[in-house]
């Protein structure tokens, strides 16, 4: 029998002091940063330092404290490898893979199972993603690798579109942004590994109640949104401010960056309210199940607004 698994609160934002790593949160943190020296993701001390600081494999151990171990790996891994992604293959134009759509041919052969690595492919983004998926496909029910692995094929395409983007003559419409922005995708997968860091234990039929899909697009968006404003401010200290949320609608609605700002953080507000809303929605209607995954994501939503002001200060600060 599995045991329900209880989510610790979200730390206050008033500093890293109180976010204290217990013993469990060190040894999964320890084998994320190894994992990411061992495929050798990052081109350079300064990048490999910038995607350590995301301390996703912490942050998992510390909010599904009874998770199976290996979930927690698998989940830190993950939230690495999408890190690096973002950090040294987008924004850092990394040149070692030469052509960023021959990779993604690679990684989207991976994902679908349509080759094998190649002899002496033993680092790099695409044998850390094959690395992945087995591990995913041996320790999580196959409706969860599914959803993971769609997460995955989603998270490429957005950040394919991130680079085509860059390179048009006109930014993207704030709307088209909303749409295909990569926080919003990555933020897929951290809702694909909610189940299994729960142990798997919800019946697949909550995934029929229509409030619960349009639950984990609300979170997805408020993840996102939350994230569009501390990476604006990362993103601003390394001039690389072009496509994001902020930049655009100063573009669109000339408006002022406290404006901008503003809206965004309107748009957080509006979407928490909504996911509270859909929660309670969810416990006064449905069953025991459907209303203790609502809880589980409300957790993730609390937890994830205090990521990057306390679990992740150092990368955003």
């Amino acid at each position: 029998m599995h045991m329900s698994t209880t989510s610790t609160p979200p730390p206050s934002e008033t500093g890293q002091a109180d976010w204290v790593l217990n013993d469990r949160a060190v040894v999964v943190e320890r084998h994320a940063l190894d994992w990411l020296h061992q495929f050798d993701l990052t081109p350079d001390p300064e990048t490999r330092a910038r995607v350590e600081r995301i301390n996703a494999g912490a942050a998992f151990a510390m909010l599904f404290p009874q998770a199976p171990p290996d979930v927690l790996e698998l989940a830190g891994d993950v939230m690495v490898w999408i890190t690096a992604f973002g950090d040294v293959l987008v924004d850092g134009c990394d040149r070692r893979t030469g052509d960023l759509t021959r990779l993604t041919l690679h990684l989207n052969e991976t994902l679908h199972a349509t080759t094998s690595r190649r002899a002496g492919d033993q680092t790099g983004f695409v044998a850390a993603l094959e690395d992945l998926l087995t591990r995913s496909a041996a320790i999580l029910p196959h409706r969860h690798h599914s959803r993971l692995a769609k997460a995955l094929t989603a998270f490429i395409a957005a950040q394919n579109w991130h680079v085509d983007i860059e390179s048009a003559t006109s930014p993207p419409s704030v709307a088209d942004y909303l749409v295909a922005r990569r926080h919003t995708v990555a933020a897929w997968s951290l809702v694909a590994l909610l189940e299994p860091l729960e142990h798997s234990r919800f019946p697949a039929e909550i995934h029929d109640v229509p409030e619960v899909g349009e639950l984990n697009t609300t979170a997805c968006t408020l993840l996102a949104c939350v994230n569009d404003l501390a990476s604006h401010r990362k993103e601003h200290r390394s001039g690389d401010t072009a496509i994001t949320l902020p930049t655009l609608l100063m573009h669109e609605r000339r408006c002022s960056l406290d404006e901008s700002i503003s809206i965004i953080s309107a748009m957080c507000e509006t979407e928490t309210a909504r996911a509270h809303e859909t929660i309670a929605h969810l416990k006064t209607t449905h069953d025991r199940h459907v209303g203790e995954y609502g809880d589980v994501v409300g957790n993730l939503v609390g937890y994830f607004a205090s990521w990057h002001t306390v679990v992740a200060a150092d990368r955003y600060r």
